[in-house]
């Protein structure tokens, strides 16, 4: 497909909020919210392109609810992923050279620490993201123009076994945009639009910065 925007991702830290910090930023009690802040300059097509892809797919990308005024940091809402799926991911991480660098962004949690990596368990979670995710990311790149992130590390399953996305590296802006205009009239349609326009606009030169 023509047209893509390339979106290229950036390491950031990601956490889930303490109840104390949660309270003073003013969330709601429940969900639980997972903060991320990059190393660099967030640009605003980040929140953009998640939001727009939470709202055509919202049981398989997550939903983003704020961003800070510096556009370092991105607030949203936490997926119950399921156990197996959870555990596999985090083993991942656990492999050198990863260790060292989740070890600096997660100093104080000691049970990622106690957690080794398990090729098997990661293996099989490969084999459920090869069978049960990636032809859903097929059709939502040809149905919308979102290309995923295929690689397993940056999949999870919902408890309910719903693939959950949380990396983008594309966007073929034409395809989205004749997807949105096939909803039906409604504020998600407006918004949608709306958002795809803003990505438009920030993606001159044809290159969108995702960080991620």
């Amino acid at each position: 497909m023509p047209g893509r925007i390339s979106i290229r991702g950036d390491h950031a830290r990601v956490k889930t909020l303490s109840r104390r910090r949660h309270s003073r930023l003013g969330f709601d009690p429940e969900p639980r919210i997972v903060q991320r802040k990059s190393k660099k300059i967030l640009v605003r097509s980040y929140s953009v392109a998640m939001a727009l892809a939470h709202i055509l797919y919202p049981e398989n990308f997550p939903k983003l609810v704020a961003s800070s005024l510096d556009r370092k940091t991105t607030f949203s809402e936490q997926v119950q992923t399921n156990k197996n799926s959870h555990k596999a991911v985090k083993s991942f991480y656990r492999r050198l050279p990863y260790r060292k660098a989740l070890d600096s962004v997660f100093p104080r949690l000691r049970v990622l620490k106690d957690l080794k990596y398990n090729p098997r368990k990661y293996r099989a979670h490969e084999e459920k993201v090869k069978q049960n995710a990636i032809p859903l990311a097929d059709e939502v790149l040809s149905e919308s123009g979102i290309e995923i992130n295929p690689k397993a590390m940056n999949i999870g399953f919902a408890k309910n076994g719903s693939p959950v996305f949380f990396e983008i590296t594309g966007i073929y802006p034409k395809v989205l945009r004749k997807k949105i205009e096939s909803m039906q009239e409604s504020l998600e349609k407006k918004q949608a639009m709306q958002l795809l326009e803003a990505i438009e606009a920030e993606a001159k030169g044809n290159v969108l910065i995702f960080v991620h």
